[in-house]
Order: C-alpha cells, then sequence, then structure tokens
C-alpha cells in the first residue's frame, strides 16, 4: 500500500501485532515514515531466542480460538454477545460497534459471519505466540525482530497499566531493540486502549507529534554510540 500509493511522511500508529507490522514496514521502507506510536507491539529478544517449542498453554489458546463462535444470527445479535464478554466488557459503546459492523459480513439469509475466520485467527496467533514466549524462529527469511535497531524515525512505544504482563515485558524487548524509542504509559485502561479510551490515545498522539515536529530523520550511529557510553 506504501508503495502503490507513494506514501511519505507517514505518521504510523500501531497496536499489539499491528504494531509489530508497522515496526517492519518502517525496517523496510526507510524514509517513508515520520514517527511511530506503538501500543504494547509484539516483540521478542533474538538474542534471549529459546528451542522450547510453543508451550502447552500457548498452544491451547491458539487451538481455542478454532472453537469460537463465527456466525450469528444478526449484527444486534452478535453486539449483545460480545458486549457481556470479558474481553469486551470494558471497550465503548462506539469502539463495539465498529467491530460489529466492519468485521463482520451479511449473509443471503440476514445471519452474519466474522470475517477473519477462527482458522485464519488461529494462523495468525501462533507466531504472535511464539513471539511472547521467545521461541519464534521466522520463516524462511529469518528472525525480523534484530533488524528493528536500524528504524529511522522516532518510535514511542505505549504500554496500559491493566494489561496483562507479558506485554509489559514486550515493550521492554522493544525499547531495548530500538535506538532512542521514548516511552509512554496509559492509566487506568487494559491492552485495547483505542477501544477502551480513545481520547487517552488522542492526547498521547498529540503530544508525540508536538514532541517530534521538529525532527529529522534519526543517526542510528549516534544513538548507538550513545547509549553504549550510558551503559559504560
Amino acid at each position: 500500500m506504501i508503495e502503490a500509493l507513494d506514501l511519505h511522511d507517514i505518521f504510523g500508529i500501531g497496536h499489539s501485532a499491528g504494531a509489530t507490522d508497522l515496526l517492519l514496514a518502517a525496517r523496510l521502507k526507510p524514509g517513508r515514515f515520520s514517527r511511530l506510536f506503538v501500543m504494547e507491539p509484539t516483540i521478542m529478544d533474538p538474542r534471549a531466542r529459546t528451542d522450547d517449542g510453543l508451550s502447552d498453554k500457548g498452544a491451547a489458546s491458539v487451538q481455542g480460538v478454532l472453537r469460537r463462535q463465527a456466525e450469528f444470527d444478526s449484527a444486534a445479535a452478535a453486539f449483545q454477545r460480545f458486549r457481556t464478554a470479558p474481553a469486551f466488557a470494558v471497550w465503548s459503546e462506539a469502539a463495539l460497534w465498529a467491530y460489529v459492523q466492519h468485521g463482520f459480513e451479511t449473509q443471503g439469509d440476514g445471519r452474519v459471519r466474522l470475517k477473519c475466520r477462527p482458522e485464519i485467527e488461529a494462523a495468525m496467533l501462533r507466531p504472535i505466540f511464539e513471539a511472547m514466549e521467545q521461541v519464534y524462529a521466522g520463516d524462511e527469511r529469518g528472525n525480523p525482530f534484530a533488524s528493528l535497531a536500524a528504524i529511522d524515525c522516532p518510535v514511542r512505544v505505549a504500554t496500559a497499566e491493566s494489561s496483562w504482563d507479558v506485554y509489559k515485558q514486550m515493550a521492554a524487548r522493544a525499547v531495548g531493540l530500538i535506538p532512542g524509542a521514548s516511552q509512554w504509559t496509559f492509566d487506568g485502561v487494559g491492552h485495547c486502549v483505542a477501544q477502551e479510551a480513545p481520547e487517552l490515545l488522542l492526547q498521547a498522539l498529540a503530544a508525540f507529534e508536538a514532541e517530534t515536529a521538529n525532527v529529522g530523520r534519526i543517526d542510528r550511529n549516534a544513538l548507538l554510540v550513545g547509549r553504549n557510553e550510558l551503559k559504560a
């Protein structure tokens, strides 16, 4: 999409595995992004990778997605089902309706079905859990995470006060891999910040844009030297 639309000066905003996608895109397309605001990205430290394979708990979580209900009698029925689910209970009304309206497709009989089928979601989740557990080996191109050190724009890594500890751990890994990355914490909310408290996200984005308005391309060599000096 970046190439097809010839996009430049991109303010990248990403969440969870989508945040990881943005970080990798910025690495693959240097000079295209002006800044990146990433919320609890899925990150592993390739220097600490293990060969144990996905744990039984992680594998069970992936398999559990296959049992997810994919069809409902109507959009209203889907909304009511998700409204009572713990994972969606704290979402704003508008965010949950947006998910139902855009995440489902209407069938010929009026029923609605998830666009992202459970089998597709399970296939997507496996490498995410592997990164969480430090066992991701990469694909035929290798493990991509070490390359994040070459990102050439300001990066802010955000965490949420009420999210799981593993998300905070992965955010710390991201900060450790990306020289010069700054940090932000959302108070009183969980992993899905944009869906729970969009006003907090907008405030954080405005602050980051203001702080980086006059920042140009980052000299990675200078940052690495500076970091080594701090360690010394």
